[in-house]
């Protein structure tokens, strides 16, 4: 009876316990000019089992959540949500805005310098009630074993069937790593407006217009 008892529970032990799911994953970064950031997921060929128990309705807010935890500022929308039934696959699109890419302005080299974060990358999702897909094992390579394009940078998984793609602003004029983090730079050209205002001709012109206006108003009031 004990015997029966113990399989028993080691039946129900194997039923309940969280499994890691494979599959190829492809994963789309766009680093836009407004600061906001593009995400598109694609997991393809989902064991069939895992497939039919997705929580359709939960799948892109759970995931999204996840993926908010791990900043302190992060906003987001859900752009996407498609199943294709035939493969097996789940096709997801979101717009992220806050910490995971901050624009600034470089006065000296007057660039827009777009700074992207991509640690989340490492992130456990959880499909279901019983299974988990990391991202980590696909993508978990140092910045120093990425691939860069023309366009930004692009994470082989190791079996070649799973990519992790980083596209910059439109139109920008260089991009490179942070030294020591996996944050990725590009930096683009600044506005014209921002030319103007820090250039030393339109100082020059504001001293100018100021004196000229001091000199006109003292001839008015003063003859």
């Amino acid at each position: 009876m004990k015997a029966k008892q113990i399989v028993f529970l080691m039946f129900l032990l194997w039923m309940t316990t969280v499994s890691l799911v494979k599959a190829d994953v492809n994963v789309n970064v766009f680093a836009r000019e407004d600061g906001k950031v593009n995400v598109q997921f694609q997991f393809l060929n989902l064991n069939s089992t895992v497939y039919n128990s997705l929580n359709r309705s939960q799948i892109a807010e759970n995931i999204s959540k996840t993926i908010r935890s791990r900043f302190e500022n992060l906003e987001y929308s859900v752009d996407l949500v498609s199943f294709d039934d035939n493969t097996s696959s789940v096709y997801l699109n979101y717009t992220f805005w806050g910490d995971i890419l901050t624009v600034e302005l470089d006065k000296d080299k007057m660039r827009k310098i777009y700074t992207l974060e991509t640690f989340w990358r490492k992130t456990e999702f959880r499909l279901t009630e019983n299974f988990t897909l990391n991202l980590e094992d696909y993508f978990g390579k140092p910045p120093s074993e990425w691939n860069k394009t023309e366009s930004g940078y692009v994470i082989n998984a190791e079996d070649g069937s799973s990519k992790f793609v980083i596209i910059g602003p439109q139109g920008f004029l260089d991009h490179y790593l942070r030294e020591n983090t996996d944050a990725v730079i590009f930096e683009g050209k600044a506005p014209t407006s921002e030319y103007i205002l820090n250039s030393p001709i339109f100082v020059l012109i504001s001293v100018l217009v100021v004196v000229l206006i001091a000199v006109v108003y003292r001839k008015i009031r003063y003859g």
